[in-house]
């Protein structure tokens, strides 16, 4: 239940340079960490996702502050700005034991639902946040299958044999509009076009059950799924 923060020097990470001295007051292993500059100072802060609450470390030598509490158990959640206003909405995947999982977007300094939707079943489910289409709307892409438009709660698309746990998105033909890489099968790799319904690249592998990850290494894109 430790926030550590390490620093780069000359492209070459350090180990550890501080660790915040505050407990997050978690109790389960579930925890996930988003950052974001809320005023714009250049430096951003870590939020961590602690059993039902998301805590702000906003200040590394004051205790956090909890941003949002819920009544569920949260699995997931993303900080991101969503809309044209310069503060953040938070991104949550929120479950009961045993029971219905949903997403939900708050807004207005995480003090109101913008949206919440009943999603798909599914084992650990990821989420990212893209464009993959040519509105102005970015979109919520979950393992699941499913494409949420983030401002309207719309389900733009769903995929029935889902995504597998292990996906991103990234603008591969510099069009502006992100295409979908995901692991779908324990030996493909496969990249999806949202805007038109389509697979447009089926990569092959020995195993695709590690996490996917998109880099330039030279002049052109590459997707790796490294096991």
């Amino acid at each position: 239940s430790t926030l550590d923060r390490s620093s780069a020097a000359s492209d070459v990470y350090k180990r550890q340079t501080f660790t915040y001295p505050y407990s997050l007051k978690r109790t389960s292993e579930l925890s996930r960490l988003s950052v974001f500059d809320t005023n714009e100072d250049g430096v951003k802060e870590a939020f961590v996702m602690a059993d039902s609450k998301i805590l702000h470390v906003e200040n590394l030598s004051l205790p956090p502050v909890i941003k949002l509490q819920s009544d569920q158990l949260l699995k997931h959640f993303i900080i991101d700005n969503i809309d044209s206003d310069p503060a953040p909405e938070v991104v949550v995947l929120e479950s009961e034991f045993f029971g219905t999982h949903q997403l939900v977007v708050y807004d207005d300094d995480f003090n109101s639902v913008l949206f919440r939707a009943d999603i798909e079943e599914g084992y650990n489910v990821e989420m990212f946040i893209g464009n993959v289409d040519n509105d102005e709307s970015k979109e919520v892409v979950l393992s699941t299958g499913e494409v949420y438009d983030i401002r309207s709660g719309e389900r733009q698309w769903f995929e029935p044999k889902a995504f597998h746990y292990s996906l991103t998105v990234e603008d591969l033909d510099n069009d502006g509009i992100d295409e979908v890489i995901a692991s779908s099968q324990s030996t493909q790799v496969i990249v999806w076009n949202i805007q038109s319904n389509t697979q447009i690249a089926v990569l092959e592998n020995d195993s695709c059950y590690g996490p996917v990850a998109v880099a330039n290494l030279d002049t052109c894109l590459l997707y790796t799924s490294d096991a």
